[in-house]
């Protein structure tokens, strides 16, 4: 299939032609820390016998595959497939070394738990009571000193694997990329869907710019994309809570109110003004708190740090989204994004007119981080900037291409979504996260993968959410069949 200049919508049709996920695999599926994380590694590398394991209650239970291993908050591991007493069954794993650990942690109250399938833990005698998700769903136990002696579970020799549940170069895409032809057309199909994953994000901007109109759209996905994964739900409320063309006034009425605003509705202003060796900036900002958002309700939010590196906490991405609404208040965020669109330049001259767009590292955020419980923070001795390259990158490519992609489509407007396209296509890679690492081992094992560009970066995040992370065994998987087709 020839490339074309515009976004492709083949991969959306592969999505749906017989014998996709939803068609293929609905009738086979229903719906002390360092000793855990060698528990998680045993799992994962399946290094157990695993074909005599049966449940707390004596049902048959075979590994089809361990699942995703979540270094993150949540089940340890997500989508694992397991066969149990003959029904092959899809979700979420936990481990523990004792039955008392799932009560502890509180997970029979977090609903992040509600799609375990399996509790594992070592113990030998099944619990009084089973454990509970918070729908007060009971959970079979994998009880493994009833088969693995004790010292097996205390191995010294393990791989250093974190990110990939299945074995190094078993897969049978990785296998079929060693041929030349094959390896053309997997990244063609790369390429369209990740051309889709950008038509989808626009489709769904437009929806919203159709709904709440241009500049609130446009602020509403900013803010979200902003937050990251951790914390793009809370800072979307905030968007909403805030709408933008008040968000604009508060930024045009003094630098520093917005991130008053924002940081007050998400509770992490604090209320005390007599802390000891309080920053300046933040008395400034509790002085305009005072004076001009005493109205301004906060939003109950929970902030969780667990794995978060003090330059990512809240307080600071708050204060770099601010910044750049702030920097664009005069125009409008949304109309300062169409003017560059607008001028005649190169791919890279155009990014840096994107990249302009983020405060240079000065001011209190440059030296200073905000902690848990108290701003009185340590000092950096060199300036860090409120957004890195990598994450302007990301900013970009998820929220300013969509943007545009989407002004294009709703006018008929070839021409501009062709400019949207060449600079799409000539975007470098973003930072890398779990998801894509586990996908290159997936794919090229441990051999030489190809130059990884945004476009085939944003398929294989894309590939990963259709089929893979809800079947990370292979079984029955189209995927094969699609970008194996000679048509591509």
């Amino acid at each position: 299939m020839k490339e074309t200049a515009v976004f492709s919508a083949c991969y959306g049709a592969f999505r749906e032609k017989p014998g996709s996920w939803q068609t293929t695999m609905a009738a086979h599926e229903n719906h002390e820390h360092n000793d855990e994380e060698r528990l998680q590694k045993i799992w994962q590398q399946g290094l157990w016998n695993e074909e005599e394991f049966r449940t707390h209650d004596g049902r048959a239970l075979r590994i089809i595959s361990p699942g995703w291993w979540n270094r993150g908050e949540g089940p340890d591991f997500k989508n694992a497939q397991l066969e149990i007493h003959g029904k092959l069954i899809t979700g979420d794993v936990e481990i523990h070394w004792k039955h008392t650990h799932w009560n502890a942690h509180g997970h029979h109250t977090d609903p992040r738990y509600n799609n375990v399938i399996l509790v594992v833990v070592t113990e030998s005698d099944p619990p009084k009571d089973l454990p509970r998700t918070s729908k007060n769903k009971p959970i079979p136990c994998l009880l493994l000193n009833r088969f693995i002696p004790p010292a097996a579970l205390h191995l010294s020799q393990l791989s250093d694997e974190k990110s990939n549940p299945e074995k190094s170069n078993t897969t049978t895409c990785c296998k079929l990329l060693g041929d030349r032809q094959h390896l053309a057309r997997f990244e063609r199909f790369l390429r369209l869907a990740g051309e889709w994953r950008m038509l989808h994000k626009a489709n769904l901007l437009q929806e919203d710019m159709e709904r709440y109109g241009e500049g609130q759209a446009t602020y509403e996905c900013f803010m979200r994309a902003c937050g990251y994964s951790r914390y793009k739900n809370n800072f979307h409320r905030i968007a909403r809570h805030l709408p933008y063309d008040r968000a604009r006034q508060l930024a045009l009425q003094s630098p520093n109110l917005l991130e008053a605003a924002f940081l007050q509705i998400a509770g992490l202003l604090p209320t005390e003004t007599d802390q000891p060796n309080m920053p300046e900036h933040l008395r400034e900002l509790m002085r305009e708190r005072e004076s001009v958002l005493g109205g301004l309700k906060k939003l109950l939010m929970d902030w969780p740090r667990y794995g978060v590196r003090p330059p990512s906490y809240p307080e600071r991405r708050l204060a770099g989204a601010a910044c750049v609404i702030t920097r664009t208040a005069n125009d409008g965020l949304h109309e300062r994004l169409k003017r560059i669109w607008s001028e005649e330049c190169s791919s890279q001259e155009r990014r840096r007119l994107f990249e302009k767009l983020f405060p240079p590292a000065a001011g209190f955020w440059a030296y200073h981080y905000s902690w848990h419980y108290s701003w009185a923070s340590k000092t950096r001795k060199r300036a860090l900037p409120l957004f890195g390259k990598g994450r302007i990158l990301s900013l970009i490519g998820n929220v300013f291409v969509p943007h545009a992609l989407a002004l294009a489509r709703m006018s008929n407007n070839r021409i501009e979504e062709e400019k949207v396209f060449d600079f799409f296509a000539h975007l470098p890679q973003e930072p890398v996260n779990t998801v894509y690492r586990a996908m290159i081992e997936r794919f090229w094992g441990k051999d030489t993968h190809p130059q990884i560009d945004f476009r085939i970066q944003q398929g294989l995040m894309q590939i990963h959410h259709d089929w893979c992370e809800r079947n990370p065994s292979c079984r029955n998987c189209p995927v094969l069949s699609l970008w194996t087709d000679s048509t591509l």
